[in-house]
């Protein structure tokens, strides 16, 4: 209330500037008999205009003067909108969820309502209305859209005056839910890790809709909450996880995203425990015995596999011929330590040709690599030479020859003999020897102590091993 030097007030009046700033307060808007008078609705102003408005209190001496004013520009319409944004997934393919933001101008007056305008899909005008109404509401959803279709959108802000100028565009493709990766799994364990890989998602969510990433999430036993492990781009289909407990079960689960959606169920998943595959068996396998009548037969033993945290389940023989190379007959043995070969479990099996024998062991995280490869035949091992004699000497040498039956035809071939000698005089618990290369049947032993005695003793050597020794002979 404007002081009144002890009068009452009796009226106020209301004074504008013609139009400008350099303007008098000369055209009266408003003469009221009010005293309790404090607002007042101009109109007839001319838009985009600036006034100077000013009040004067009336008494009943007189009226007081218009030093104070205020300057307004009338008019105008509200200012431009920024850019509406998209909210979170709607749960339906055909919807997406806008927000927006009052403009930052209201154009000098309180703001009636926002619009919000689309395109058809179809690179139309932007005219298709999505929502009009009232300013208390800054976000909508906009329905009936058609998935792989590409949407524009703008908003916005009206004053009694008019409509602002339309936001910047907002371009939006629909999409819905992509596809999970088809499959997952887990490669390259060991104790402590693992490769996660996973198949690209069949579908993106509809045509021209891109994945945005994969999310990679891990539980540890049979039950609990998954925990998010890993976040890649969309072009990465594998990474190893580290940190894994031997022995201890784990499953990770992708999904892929395309910005509004994740895949939909169900999950691809793996579920393995963790632990590397078996070391690989460290000697070739050995020869047990082999025959060739009544039946064909070729037994062979396996060495042992250490699997440190994982228990072996499996041991198996892999059998070629020698002269056919990259196709092995793949035998299990369970967890046997030996193998008898037969025709019914290896109908190729035959005389006179030298297999390729190797084995490996398995767990439950995958195979072992191959032990080293050993060369048998269906055959016994060679009997014993005889009429080892003495052949001839010196004071520090001897010569020794024999005699090797021939083998049966078809049977491992004698490829070596082995002479084992002691010196009973000096030191009759170290056994020396001399391996004779070939078919040869005799053999010199030199470097011995003159006068000393020794005790001498020869068998036959073929692929499968070395069989039986000769009798012995003192010299």
């Amino acid at each position: 209330m404007a002081p009144s030097a002890g009068l009452p007030v009796t009226g106020f009046k209301l004074y504008r500037s013609a139009g400008g700033l350099a303007t008098a307060l000369d055209v009266l808007v408003y003469d009221g008999s009010d005293p309790s008078a404090a607002d007042f609705v101009v109109t007839g102003l001319t838009p985009s205009e600036t006034y100077r408005f000013g009040a004067t209190a009336v008494n009943a001496v007189g009226e007081s003067s218009k030093d104070q004013y205020i300057t307004v520009t009338c008019c105008v319409a509200p200012g431009r909108m920024a850019r509406p944004s998209v909210g979170p997934s709607t749960g339906a393919d055909s919807a997406v969820e806008l927000h927006w933001t009052a403009p930052d101008s209201t154009g000098g007056m309180a703001l009636t309502e926002y619009r919000v305008y689309r395109d058809d899909g179809n690179l139309g005008d932007i005219t298709t209305s999505v929502y009009s109404g009232g300013t208390d509401l800054t976000t909508v959803v906009s329905s009936g859209l058609i998935v792989g279709k590409h949407y524009r959108f703008v908003v916005e802000a009206v004053n009694a005056v008019g409509a602002g100028v339309s936001s910047p565009v907002l371009n939006y493709q629909v999409c819905g839910p992509p596809s999970p990766p088809d499959s997952v799994t887990a490669s390259e364990r060991t104790d402590t890790t693992a490769k996660i890989s996973w198949t690209p998602s069949g579908s993106t969510g509809g045509n021209g809709c891109l994945l945005d990433r994969y999310e990679v999430s891990l539980r540890e036993g049979s039950g609990g909450p998954f925990t998010v492990v890993k976040t890649v781009g969309p072009s990465v289909i594998s990474y190893v996880h580290t940190g894994l407990g031997p022995g201890h079960t784990y499953t990770f689960k992708v999904v892929a995203y395309n910005g509004a959606y994740a895949s939909y169920a169900p999950e691809a998943n793996i579920t393995f425990t963790a632990g590397s595959p078996p070391s690989a068996i460290p000697t070739a396998p050995t020869f047990i015995s082999g025959q060739v009548t009544p039946s064909l037969s070729l037994s062979v033993a396996h060495g042992t596999a250490e699997s440190s945290s994982l228990p072996v389940l499996e041991y198996q023989f892999l059998i070629r011929p020698c002269n056919v190379a990259g196709n092995d007959t793949f035998i299990s043995a369970r967890l046997a330590g030996t193998l008898t070969l037969t025709t019914t479990n290896y109908p190729q099996l035959s005389t006179g040709i030298v297999y390729c024998i190797r084995a490996r062991a398995f767990n439950v995280n995958g195979w072992s690599a191959h032990s080293p490869t050993a060369r048998l035949m269906v055959s016994d091992l060679p009997t014993a030479p005889s009429s080892l004699q003495f052949a001839g000497g010196t004071a520090t040498s001897l010569e020794i020859e024999w005699s090797s039956a021939v083998p049966p035809a078809n049977s491992a071939p004698v490829v070596s003999f082995e002479v084992v000698y002691i010196d009973l005089t000096s030191d009759p618990s170290v056994e020396h020897k001399l391996i004779i290369s070939g078919s040869g049947q005799s053999a010199d032993l030199s470097g011995l102590t003159s006068a000393n005695i020794y005790r001498v003793k020869v068998r036959a050597c073929s692929l499968n091993g070395c069989g039986g020794y000769s009798s012995h002979l003192d010299l």
